[in-house]
């Protein structure tokens, strides 16, 4: 592709990869607990938990599994962990591209 006279490099989409937002869970968890927890649904690509708190004091992240075949089946099992007290709250995020996965 060319662009102001150069050659710019494109990523390529990872067209297999399905990103998840995740909230709700200790304080004291990170990347690695998180890791740990979702290993169980999947192939993890990257998890990333956010340094800020969302609206209502919880941290939340983002986890990407690779080939994730039925979305909202896999929505809805994520939904039913347990870490603690807490109840993990899991939202896949809907995009073009995996729309035909099932989000």
């Amino acid at each position: 592709m060319l662009a102001s006279g150069g050659m710019t490099r494109v990523q390529p989409k990872p067209w297999n990869v399905t990103t998840s937002f995740f909230s709700h869970f200790p304080p004291a968890f990170g990347e690695k607990d998180i890791g740990r927890k979702f290993s169980r649904w999947g192939m993890m690509h990257e998890v990333f938990i956010a340094r800020k708190f969302n609206r209502w004091g919880h941290k939340f992240g983002f986890v990407q599994f690779y080939d994730a075949r039925n979305a909202k089946k896999l929505e809805q099992e994520l939904n039913s962990i347990m870490i603690g007290v807490m109840k993990l709250r899991v939202n896949f995020i809907c995009m073009p591209e995996i729309v035909t996965k099932g989000c």
